[in-house]
Protein backbone atom coordinates (compact mmCIF):
# COMPACT_ATOMS: atom_id res chain seq x y z
CA UNK A 1 0.00 0.00 0.00
CA UNK A 2 1.72 3.42 -0.77
CA UNK A 3 0.19 6.87 0.35
CA UNK A 4 -1.26 9.70 -1.92
CA UNK A 5 1.34 11.56 -3.87
CA UNK A 6 2.21 15.14 -3.78
CA UNK A 7 0.40 17.94 -5.60
CA UNK A 8 2.08 19.47 -8.03
CA UNK A 9 2.58 22.66 -8.18
CA UNK A 10 -0.68 25.00 -9.65
CA UNK A 11 0.05 25.85 -13.24
CA UNK A 12 1.15 29.73 -13.94
CA UNK A 13 -1.72 31.86 -14.59
CA UNK A 14 -3.05 35.08 -13.66
CA UNK A 15 -2.19 37.34 -10.33
CA UNK A 16 -4.55 37.46 -8.03
CA UNK A 17 -6.89 40.55 -7.69
CA UNK A 18 -4.64 41.71 -4.93
CA UNK A 19 -1.15 41.41 -6.82
CA UNK A 20 -2.43 44.33 -9.40
CA UNK A 21 -3.03 46.49 -7.26
CA UNK A 22 0.17 46.17 -5.04
CA UNK A 23 1.81 46.66 -8.90
CA UNK A 24 -0.20 49.58 -9.48
CA UNK A 25 0.14 51.39 -6.19
CA UNK A 26 4.07 50.93 -6.37
CA UNK A 27 4.03 52.44 -10.11
CA UNK A 28 2.22 55.21 -8.90
CA UNK A 29 3.81 55.55 -5.71
CA UNK A 30 7.37 55.78 -7.98
CA UNK A 31 5.54 57.48 -10.43
CA UNK A 32 4.64 60.42 -8.09
CA UNK A 33 8.33 62.48 -7.56
CA UNK A 34 9.47 61.27 -10.92
CA UNK A 35 6.19 63.16 -12.84
CA UNK A 36 6.55 66.50 -9.79
CA UNK A 37 10.70 66.27 -10.39
CA UNK A 38 11.22 65.62 -7.50
CA UNK A 39 8.56 68.04 -5.24
CA UNK A 40 6.47 65.40 -4.07
CA UNK A 41 9.22 63.16 -2.78
CA UNK A 42 7.92 63.16 0.60
CA UNK A 43 4.78 61.83 -0.82
CA UNK A 44 6.52 57.82 -1.17
CA UNK A 45 8.06 58.43 1.59
CA UNK A 46 5.13 58.85 3.81
CA UNK A 47 3.48 56.00 2.24
CA UNK A 48 6.55 53.71 2.56
CA UNK A 49 6.49 55.06 6.66
CA UNK A 50 2.53 54.66 6.96
CA UNK A 51 2.84 50.67 5.34
CA UNK A 52 6.31 49.60 7.61
CA UNK A 53 5.38 51.67 10.19
CA UNK A 54 9.09 52.10 11.68
CA UNK A 55 10.79 54.77 13.04
CA UNK A 56 13.44 54.92 10.57
CA UNK A 57 11.01 55.49 7.66
CA UNK A 58 9.28 58.22 9.76
CA UNK A 59 12.56 59.89 10.09
CA UNK A 60 13.21 59.49 6.71
CA UNK A 61 9.74 61.26 6.08
CA UNK A 62 10.76 64.07 7.99
CA UNK A 63 14.20 64.80 6.56
CA UNK A 64 12.63 63.87 2.81
CA UNK A 65 10.00 66.18 3.59
CA UNK A 66 12.44 69.30 4.74
CA UNK A 67 14.82 68.98 2.61
CA UNK A 68 12.89 69.11 -0.36
CA UNK A 69 10.99 72.29 0.80
CA UNK A 70 14.42 74.06 1.70
CA UNK A 71 15.88 72.74 -1.19
CA UNK A 72 13.10 74.51 -3.51
CA UNK A 73 12.99 77.42 -1.19
CA UNK A 74 16.95 77.72 -2.46
CA UNK A 75 16.42 77.80 -5.90
CA UNK A 76 13.44 79.98 -6.23
CA UNK A 77 15.14 82.64 -4.68
CA UNK A 78 15.37 86.14 -5.80
CA UNK A 79 19.03 86.20 -5.50
CA UNK A 80 21.56 85.36 -7.85
CA UNK A 81 20.28 82.24 -10.27
CA UNK A 82 24.41 80.92 -10.53
CA UNK A 83 25.18 80.95 -6.54
CA UNK A 84 25.98 78.51 -4.76
CA UNK A 85 22.52 78.28 -3.12
CA UNK A 86 20.88 77.75 -6.47
CA UNK A 87 23.47 74.96 -7.15
CA UNK A 88 22.70 72.88 -3.54
CA UNK A 89 18.96 73.37 -4.23
CA UNK A 90 19.04 71.76 -7.85
CA UNK A 91 21.88 69.05 -6.77
CA UNK A 92 18.88 68.40 -3.85
CA UNK A 93 16.23 68.19 -5.68
CA UNK A 94 17.58 66.10 -8.42
CA UNK A 95 19.13 63.60 -5.90
CA UNK A 96 15.29 63.47 -4.13
CA UNK A 97 14.02 62.90 -7.59
CA UNK A 98 15.96 60.09 -8.20
CA UNK A 99 17.09 58.25 -4.44
CA UNK A 100 13.26 58.54 -3.61
CA UNK A 101 11.64 56.25 -5.94
CA UNK A 102 14.46 53.63 -5.92
CA UNK A 103 14.62 53.58 -2.21
CA UNK A 104 10.76 53.30 -1.59
CA UNK A 105 10.69 50.52 -4.53
CA UNK A 106 13.37 48.73 -2.86
CA UNK A 107 11.87 49.00 0.53
CA UNK A 108 8.17 48.38 -0.83
CA UNK A 109 9.26 44.95 -2.84
CA UNK A 110 11.87 43.72 0.53
CA UNK A 111 8.99 44.39 2.94
CA UNK A 112 6.66 42.34 0.55
CA UNK A 113 8.80 39.91 0.90
CA UNK A 114 8.98 39.40 4.23
CA UNK A 115 5.21 39.53 4.68
CA UNK A 116 3.65 36.03 5.53
CA UNK A 117 1.59 35.83 2.09
CA UNK A 118 -1.61 33.67 2.13
CA UNK A 119 -2.02 29.86 3.35
CA UNK A 120 -0.63 27.31 0.95
CA UNK A 121 -3.72 25.94 -1.64
CA UNK A 122 -4.68 22.41 0.36
CA UNK A 123 -3.94 19.40 -0.97
CA UNK A 124 -6.53 18.26 -3.45
CA UNK A 125 -5.84 16.19 -6.62
CA UNK A 126 -2.83 13.41 -5.79
CA UNK A 127 -0.66 12.38 -8.78
CA UNK A 128 -2.27 9.69 -11.09
CA UNK A 129 0.16 6.85 -10.46
CA UNK A 130 -0.65 7.50 -6.56
CA UNK A 131 -2.99 4.53 -4.85
CA UNK A 132 -5.96 5.79 -3.34
CA UNK A 133 -6.34 5.99 0.59
CA UNK A 134 -7.46 2.41 2.22
CA UNK A 135 -10.52 2.24 4.25
CA UNK A 136 -9.88 2.36 7.70
CA UNK A 137 -9.60 -0.72 9.72
CA UNK A 138 -13.61 -2.39 10.55
CA UNK A 139 -12.19 -2.59 14.06
CA UNK A 140 -11.33 0.87 14.43
CA UNK A 141 -12.98 2.45 16.97
CA UNK A 142 -15.55 4.52 16.80
CA UNK A 143 -17.00 6.85 19.30
CA UNK A 144 -20.43 7.10 17.41
CA UNK A 145 -20.80 3.25 17.30
CA UNK A 146 -21.96 1.01 20.02
CA UNK A 147 -20.79 -2.25 18.45
CA UNK A 148 -17.94 -2.75 16.14
CA UNK A 149 -18.65 -3.19 12.22
CA UNK A 150 -18.88 -6.54 11.48
CA UNK A 151 -16.02 -8.22 9.62
CA UNK A 152 -17.37 -8.99 5.69
CA UNK A 153 -16.64 -12.51 5.01
CA UNK A 154 -13.50 -12.91 2.24
CA UNK A 155 -14.55 -13.53 -1.26
CA UNK A 156 -14.72 -17.27 -2.23
CA UNK A 157 -11.59 -18.81 -3.71
CA UNK A 158 -11.16 -19.11 -7.11
CA UNK A 159 -11.25 -23.04 -8.18
CA UNK A 160 -7.56 -22.30 -9.89
CA UNK A 161 -6.13 -20.67 -6.58
CA UNK A 162 -6.77 -24.04 -5.34
CA UNK A 163 -5.19 -26.14 -7.90
CA UNK A 164 -1.95 -23.73 -7.79
CA UNK A 165 -1.88 -24.36 -4.30
CA UNK A 166 -1.86 -28.17 -4.64
CA UNK A 167 0.97 -27.99 -7.28
CA UNK A 168 2.71 -26.03 -5.30
CA UNK A 169 2.70 -28.38 -1.83
CA UNK A 170 3.51 -31.40 -4.06
CA UNK A 171 6.58 -29.69 -5.47
CA UNK A 172 7.97 -28.15 -1.73
CA UNK A 173 7.24 -32.12 -1.47
CA UNK A 174 9.61 -33.22 -3.88
CA UNK A 175 11.82 -30.86 -3.27
CA UNK A 176 12.36 -31.72 0.41
CA UNK A 177 12.37 -35.64 -0.48
CA UNK A 178 15.03 -34.81 -2.56
CA UNK A 179 17.13 -32.75 -0.19
CA UNK A 180 16.51 -35.38 2.39
CA UNK A 181 18.29 -37.96 -0.36
CA UNK A 182 21.45 -36.13 -0.89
Amino acid sequence: MSAPGLVPPPPPGPKPRGARGVIALRVLFVAIPLLSMGFLAWVSMLQLALVRRRVLHWVLFALVLGLTVGFFSMISGDENDNGWQSNTGIAGVVFFWLVTPVYFLVMDIHGTRNRPGPPPAPLTAPYPYAQPLQPASPYAYNPYRDAPAPVPAPPPAHPRIDQVRAELDELSALLRKQEGEH
